[in-house]
């Protein structure tokens, strides 16, 4: 090794072929930026692997990436760290894979790339990873998996064991596809596992569109016993909830998801155009919530609050805007765009759900544990939904499909009549 005093970098070249374990410590302070840098940097760097190595402890950051291309994280272990876990920012092809992310005191992982303007994709990936108990001091605001940008690939994951979200979306065209997410928003309210990034002012735009939630297992959410509001709180959401599409976010698939054992399965927070198909609820109060804007009196004549209103001024000065609209034909009819209208709620199975939560009753024609708020239900005109208040009404092979993680419906089950599904649901959820 050669340890440059002048400008602080240790050149490390390791023995080859010797199969014996090297450990390496390094101090993660700056004299400029404090104690909290990064203990592994990377910048401009392209066709790059890091391997089977164990990052941590520090009083940092783990890893950074900045404007990288290729460069994959494979086989790692992340933990005890002060600060994040990994930060990918711009670049593209940039993967983690197969990694275990655990003791950090803020987000595990971060990936935002590819550009919105253009919907150009950073093809970021993070797979078949364990991330669990973060946000060890930073309580709220700090997901276990923070996406942006355009098509972020989030898969074959278990996330698990925080006080607040397991991931936050922002952007375009991500794919979430079968993962493990349990025991999060264990301390928080007005939460989702799957919830939206927040900048002070709103949590959602109606032109992040054309995100996927496609055969992910939630359970588990939130620990009311533990972490009951107190008295003074009343006022607040009292919701936690599996998927949160939060202030105006618009053009989600989520489909062949099973969601099971939560306050809420999915609430749309005055969005439109997304499609809810194909999915489980499983001992949910709540399955469906939706409900128009009251969170502002800024609205315009036609429907638009202010702020949304300036975000959607911006994204149509982009040149690329008659792509948006052909991507997303629902941007062509924003009248009354505070109203959570063109959404479907299409060949679900409601199974064992009460139709209530902390914060909100089912009382609606559809006779479905689903409540559409201050709106006319020709707004929703649920399809082919399969009702069940008892578990063995169903059909399932096993007699606790939730414990033996088996969701294999028989083939003589009412289910396939009512719903018209043509398959079964995943057989494995989280890592291969």
């Amino acid at each position: 090794y050669f340890i440059d005093r002048s400008s602080g970098v240790l050149f490390f070249w390791p023995p080859s072929n010797t199969g014996e374990l090297v450990e390496l410590s390094t101090c993660c302070f700056s004299a400029t930026e404090g104690i909290g840098v990064p203990l592994v940097s990377a910048v401009n760097l392209s066709h790059f692997q890091l391997a089977n190595v164990s990052l941590g402890p520090g009083r940092g950051s783990a890893f950074s990436c900045i404007n990288c291309t290729d460069v994959a994280l494979a086989g790692c272990s992340v933990g005890n760290f002060n600060g994040a876990g990994t930060e990918i920012v711009n670049g593209s092809g940039v993967s983690i894979a197969r990694s275990v992310f655990r003791g950090l005191g803020q987000t595990a992982v971060t990936m935002v790339g590819g550009d919105r303007e253009t919907l150009q994709p950073s093809n970021h990936s993070i797979t078949d990873c364990d991330i669990g108990y973060w946000a060890r001091w930073q309580l709220t605001g700090a997901p276990g998996v923070k996406i942006g940008g355009v098509r972020v690939l989030v898969a074959h994951n278990e996330i698990h064991h925080a006080p607040h979200h397991a991931l936050e979306v922002s952007g375009n065209n991500h794919q979430i596809v079968n993962n493990h997410i349990h025991s999060v928003v264990l301390q928080t309210y007005d939460s989702g596992a799957i919830d939206n990034a927040y900048d002070g002012h709103s949590s959602g735009d109606l032109t992040w569109r054309g995100n996927v939630v496609a055969e992910n297992l939630f359970h588990d959410l939130g620990d009311q016993r533990n972490f009951p509001l107190c008295p003074g709180q009343a006022h607040v959401a009292r919701v936690q909830v599996a998927i949160y599409l939060d202030d105006h976010v618009s053009g989600w698939q989520i489909h062949d998801n099973v969601l099971a054992q939560s306050d809420m399965g999915v609430f749309i927070h005055f969005g439109r155009d997304n499609n809810i198909t194909g999915n489980l609820f499983l001992d949910v109060g709540l399955a469906v919530l939706g409900a128009d804007c009251d969170c502002c009196d800024e609205c315009t004549a036609d429907g638009m609050c202010g702020l949304n209103q300036q975000l959607l001024n911006r994204t149509q000065r982009w040149a690329s805007w008659p792509q948006y609209l052909r991507h997303y034909p629902g941007l062509r009819n924003l009248s009354h765009a505070c109203q959570a209208r063109h959404n479907r709620l299409d060949s679900n199975a409601f199974v064992s759900c009460s139709g209530e939560s902390k914060q909100q009753n089912a009382t609606n024609e559809t006779r479905l544990p689903v409540s559409w708020t201050g709106l006319p239900s020709a707004y929703l005109a649920p399809t082919k939904n399969f009702l069940a208040h008892k578990i063995d009404a169903v059909g399932f092979v096993s007699a606790d499909p939730l414990a033996h993680r088996d969701f294999t419906v028989r083939a003589d089950s009412p289910l396939w009549a009512v719903t018209g599904w043509t398959h079964q649901l995943p057989s494995h959820f989280g890592p291969r």
